[in-house]
């Protein structure tokens, strides 16, 4: 019975040269196009775990972390017209929130006055 200890240890004992081929054009999915999320998912975890198991996993360093969220920022914020839409998106969500704050409020005062629950 192939466990899932089996399979992550199989996995670690993959080498990058059998990990790397040539990208497919055309056709039919095919491999993780093809599947589930969830499927694809648990695929994704089980090399995650077997990364870790062979010693070849890359943890960041909070100051990794950080220097890529820094270069990433500066990488989108380039895009002035991406940065234009985030902000009207902004913009539409906090008055969209604020409208609702309001008529919630005001049914529940409405319905306070004639001395009902809502």
């Amino acid at each position: 019975m192939n466990t899932t200890n089996d399979t992550v240890e199989r996995i670690a004992n993959v080498s990058p040269a059998e990990e790397s081929k040539e990208p497919r054009t055309g056709g039919p999915p095919k491999g993780f196009r093809a599947m589930t999320p969830d499927k694809h998912r648990k695929i994704c975890s089980l090399g995650g775990k077997a990364s870790h198991a062979r010693g070849t996993a890359h943890e960041f360093t909070h100051e990794q972390a950080s220097a890529a969220g820094k270069k990433g920022g500066a990488t989108v914020s380039r895009d002035r017209a991406h940065m234009a839409e985030i902000g009207r998106k902004g913009a539409r969500t906090r008055t969209e929130r604020a409208r609702a704050r309001r008529e919630r409020e005001a049914f529940e005062a409405d319905a306070s006055a004639k001395g009902g629950t809502p």
